[in-house]
């Protein structure tokens, strides 16, 4: 059987452009004169590449499939996921043409450091990572550590870190500025005993905001989820409830509506959007809400790793990018 450097010798160039020619790459480098030798000694030789060979250059024409490992705590806010992915959609089909595989990997709050692909990624043949609702020890745990492969966090922030967030303490504090700039006095707070630094975030920055407004808000007016019902008990009831959550504020409107406390006439209900606008603008009345941007926050982390892993002059300066985006406030029917 004719060998690569039978062919050479025939055709009277080396074996390295004979493997030029045969892989494609003549263009430029082989002149015409030269490819039309190499063609007639391989057609006289007979010569057929091995199967080797054959699966090196079928292996080379394959583009190459990035895959992307979206942590994502295993706990009541799965129900974002859905977000989370519409958003991450909406980045890759701007670049239909690099393939991508999306891994979800589920973790326990707190045990982000169980998680091996972050420090060893080689093992799941990670090339980049998206992380999700940190908890405190979770956001110690990437602060020790250095990943080798891009990192972007969703609506965390660490400065050694890119991430896409939004300010959740100025997104609470700006319900309270509409509270206070439509009149009303007194406000109570609707929330879950939760550990997500997010909601506390948005719900330390509602507090704050009412009180530089002047806004009262006792803390008899604090309500978490299991003692809600103490509301219907207050001699004063407020102006305003304000709700951490979307799924919070339905409740308690079907509440209310079995109390027979009318909204807005008697009471005026406003919320943090987490899910879908079409659950609250179906509420009855549609719900006020101010929307926790999840999807766009999802979109902009997966086009930062489209970018980190295909652009080269960006992984020749790996800088860390910081990128916040605006909240907005829908107000309907729950408030007037």
């Amino acid at each position: 059987m004719p060998t690569l450097k039978d062919v050479a010798a025939l055709a009277g160039v080396s074996a390295a452009t004979v493997s030029l020619y045969l892989n494609g790459k003549a263009a430029g480098r082989i002149s015409s004169q030269k490819q039309k030798e190499i063609e007639e000694a391989l057609q006289q030789l007979s010569y057929q590449p091995t199967p080797a060979a054959r699966e090196l250059k079928r292996l080379k024409n394959i583009p190459r499939v990035y895959t992307v490992a979206v942590y994502w705590a295993a706990d009541p806010r799965s129900a974002l996921l859905s977000k989370v992915m519409t958003g991450i959609q909406a980045s890759l089909a701007k670049k239909p043409d690099i393939p991508f595989n999306v891994v979800i990997c589920p973790y326990q709050p707190n045990e982000l450091y169980k998680q091996k692909g972050l420090i060893e990624p080689h093992l799941y043949n990670y090339d980049a990572s998206i992380i999700a609702n940190t908890s405190m020890m979770d956001m110690e745990y990437l602060d020790s550590i250095k990943p080798n492969i891009p990192v972007v966090l969703l609506n965390r922030r660490l400065e050694q870190y890119s991430y896409v967030s939004i300010n959740n303490q100025k997104m609470g504090a700006a319900l309270a500025d509409m509270i206070a700039d439509r009149g009303f006095k007194r406000v109570a707070v609707f929330r879950t005993q939760s550990p997500y630094l997010a909601v506390n975030d948005r719900v330390a920055g509602f507090i704050s905001g009412c009180r530089s407004k002047g806004v009262d808000m006792p803390n008899h007016a604090l309500f978490y989820t299991d003692n809600s019902t103490d509301f219907l008990k207050l001699e004063e009831r407020p102006d305003v409830v304000f709700c951490d959550s979307d799924a919070i504020a339905l409740g308690a409107l079907y509440a209310f509506y079995q109390a027979g406390i009318r909204i807005p006439k008697d009471l005026s209900v406003i919320s943090i959007g987490l899910h879908h606008s079409s659950t609250s603008k179906c509420s009855i009345p549609p719900l006020t809400v101010s929307e926790v941007p999840l999807t766009q926050m999802a979109e902009g982390c997966m086009d930062y790793v489209i970018r980190a892993l295909t652009d080269k002059s960006y992984a020749a300066d790996p800088e860390p990018v910081h990128v916040e985006l605006e909240t907005k406030i829908i107000v309907r029917e729950s408030f007037q």
